[in-house]
């Protein structure tokens, strides 16, 4: 027998006999933003995060509901333009909107937001407040 070679102990994760072990999650601390109208505070991180529905192929636009009822077009724009360039946002009367962005990496930005809870100024107003929800939307143009 050859010395100085150490025999292969098939019991060594990554060799195929024995599974390595699981990839330990690195939990993604997200942080207060602060704009020039608003402010954005993140979600508990116990809570489970926001779900999304599938991602349409091509997909330019997010739907963003629970606006706070004061929120302007100007102040969503303020928001989301961090995320990259914003095309079009349509807003409805109620609270929430659809942003179509000029790239599909931005969405992903976009959806970042989701779980934030928007205070427009230092309003403690109810209409002030708001929970966001940023899903992916299917836009005619998407496609």
């Amino acid at each position: 027998m050859m010395t100085g070679i150490t025999p292969i102990n098939p019991m060594i994760p990554g060799l195929g006999l024995v599974p390595p072990p699981p990839p330990t999650e690195v939990a993604v601390v997200k942080e207060i933003i602060h704009c020039k109208s608003c402010t954005l505070f993140p979600q508990n991180p116990n809570l489970p995060p926001p779900s999304t529905r599938e991602r349409p192929p091509g997909c330019k636009t997010v739907f963003v509901g629970g606006l706070p009822e004061n929120a302007t077009e100007e102040i969503i724009q303020e928001v989301f333009e961090q995320c990259g360039d914003i095309t079009a946002i349509r807003k409805s009367k109620k609270n929430f909107c659809h942003i179509r962005f000029a790239e599909e990496f931005m969405v992903d930005k976009a959806i970042y937001l989701s779980g934030y809870r928007m205070r427009l100024g230092s309003s403690t107003d109810k209409k002030d407040s708001g929970r966001l929800h940023v899903d992916f939307a299917q836009a005619r143009d998407d496609f």
